[in-house]
């Protein structure tokens, strides 16, 4: 691929890795975990993209791609806990989060984002009071911690590490880099954190970002950030967010 402007609706690869769609890497447990995450509204990633993430992890971790794990934009903790579950014992999970209420937009993020925003605190359905309900809480912290040891069990409890605060002020990292979910939906705080992700990711690691073709603003940050060439990189946008890999340093 040549250099220049990375253009999401039609210049991303397929990959033709068949494990990508491979459903035979997850369990039925893992399975009824996702199952669980989306009936009780634990996460706002749709049960087809935690299948998509479920699936990364185990390809990850059958390739023993080596490095820390990684979450930018927790919300209730259900996908990090599908994920901690199925990151070996030996990982360290990173959490990164504001822990209560998401922060407002932008500009760049459109008017459909400063208008969901300004209606959290009033809308009624299930999922989006249950997450209103969680952030205003006594210690929504201490909530989505519980929420991630009950998905990815007791024993995964110490592997999990919580960043409190804005990722421009807290999304800091040294260590080579395995895995990363970006889930921040808005223009700053997704570039800000594929700045500090992507110059530690690996060969055959994997970072998924997630509503990047729902929110503009995350769509311009991807732009923004892969401007400069995306040849160290396999893009997948089958599943509804993107899946990069790299496959050179």
């Amino acid at each position: 691929m040549s250099k220049g402007l990375f253009r999401l609706k039609n210049n991303h690869r397929q990959s033709n890795d068949l494990d990508r769609v491979n459903i035979a890497l997850l369990d039925d447990d893992v399975l009824d975990r996702i199952d669980k995450i989306s009936l009780k509204s634990l996460s706002f990633v749709p049960k087809r993209r935690l299948v998509s993430i479920a699936t990364a992890v185990a390809r990850v971790e059958k390739k023993r791609v080596p490095g820390i794990f990684a979450e930018a934009g927790c919300a209730r903790g259900g996908a990090a806990g599908l994920i901690a579950h199925l990151m070996r014992q030996d990982r360290t999970l990173h959490l990164y989060d504001v822990f209560e209420k998401i922060p407002p937009p932008d500009a760049v993020d459109g008017e459909r984002a400063r208008a969901l925003f300004d209606d959290l605190d009033t809308a009624y359905e299930d999922g989006i009071k249950k997450y209103m309900d969680h952030m205003t809480s006594e210690d929504p912290l201490e909530l989505t911690r519980q929420i991630i040891v009950s998905i990815a069990g007791e024993a995964k409890s110490p592997c999990l590490r919580f960043h409190r605060g804005l990722v421009q002020d807290t999304l800091k990292i040294d260590d080579p880099v395995a895995f990363a979910h970006i889930d921040l939906d808005w223009y700053d705080p997704t570039l800000c954190t594929l700045k500090a992700i992507m110059p530690r990711t690996v060969v055959g690691s994997v970072v998924i970002i997630d509503d990047v073709y729902f929110w503009p603003g995350c769509a311009a940050a991807v732009e923004a950030y892969f401007s400069d060439g995306t040849d160290d990189f396999v893009f997948d946008g089958v599943h509804g967010h993107l899946i990069v890999e790299r496959i050179r340093m």
